[in-house]
This record gives C-alpha cells, sequence and structure tokens, in this order.
C-alpha cells in the first residue's frame, strides 16, 4: 500500500472528486466540473485556491 504524505488530505480530495464524476458524468464542458468540485471543497470544509 503506497503512503501518502498527506494521506487523509488526498483521501478527502479525491472523494469530492469521484462526487463530481459521479453525479455529472460526461460530457459538460470544464468550466462545470470547476464548479461543482467547488461546491464540493465548500461543502467539505477543504481550502482550494481557484486556477493557480
Amino acid at each position: 500500500m503506497v503512503k501518502y504524505l498527506y494521506q487523509n488530505e488526498t483521501y478527502a480530495i479525491r472523494g469530492c472528486l469521484k462526487r463530481v464524476a459521479y453525479e455529472l458524468g460526461s460530457g459538460f464542458l470544464e468550466k462545470v466540473y470547476q464548479e461543482a468540485l467547488e461546491i464540493e471543497f465548500i461543502e467539505a470544509d477543504i481550502p482550494y485556491q481557484r486556477e493557480a
């Protein structure tokens, strides 16, 4: 098993990514996924910078 430096944070971020992919599926523009991911990060209390 691979150990990540920030294992808990990585797990939370990947969870957000999977939820967005599951809910939206494929076929949308990138902007739609960006906004959905931003909402997931806010709900999960994950700090982020948009398009840094």
